[in-house]
């Protein structure tokens, strides 16, 4: 059974799902940096095995058809939230801030961690929402009631936060 699996492979090279950050990079035509940017922005999806973080072919080629079919420049592109796997955009606060906020509007930390690469901090809360605080200033704010979260934290999905927000 496993010869006719293993000819079966060599006919019929399989697609990857996902791939090495490393590799994102080389097929994109970028640097490994400007490649952790996307995923710290959300622009292209990842996933973790254990300390390993792939990105998902797919959001690699939605990143790339959504900036073939713009007629904007990659950066208004970004900027218009129009890419990602879900079109969120970061927001501008320092982990301190986070904190301060969430303290502020009665929201408990269940836990506190570093990024697996070392980019940040991943804060989950007790009720479930997630919020990445990247050591650049920029917040991401997902999983349950990101929503709820955002409101919370003063912000919404579309502004930088602000004293009158």
């Amino acid at each position: 059974m496993t010869e006719k699996l293993e000819k079966d492979s060599r006919w019929r090279p399989l697609k990857p799902l996902a791939v090495p950050v490393r590799t994102a990079a080389r097929l994109l035509g970028i640097g490994t940096t400007s490649t952790w940017g996307l995923i710290a922005t959300r622009r292209v999806g990842v996933i973790r095995i254990g300390r390993r973080t792939l990105v998902t072919m797919a959001s690699l080629e939605a990143l790339v058809a959504a900036l073939a079919s713009s007629h904007l420049e990659p950066e208004e592109l970004i900027e218009s939230g129009n890419v990602g796997p879900d079109k969120m955009n970061s927001i501008e606060m320092t982990l301190e801030e986070v904190k301060a906020r969430m303290s502020a509007a009665g929201i408990s930390i269940a836990s506190e961690t570093r990024l697996p690469n070392d980019s940040g901090t991943h804060i989950v809360t007790v009720s479930g929402q997630v919020a990445d605080a990247y050591d650049s200033g920029t917040l991401v704010v997902h999983g349950r009631n990101a929503a709820e979260l955002r409101r919370a934290l003063g912000v919404d999905g579309n502004s930088q936060p602000g004293p009158d927000k």
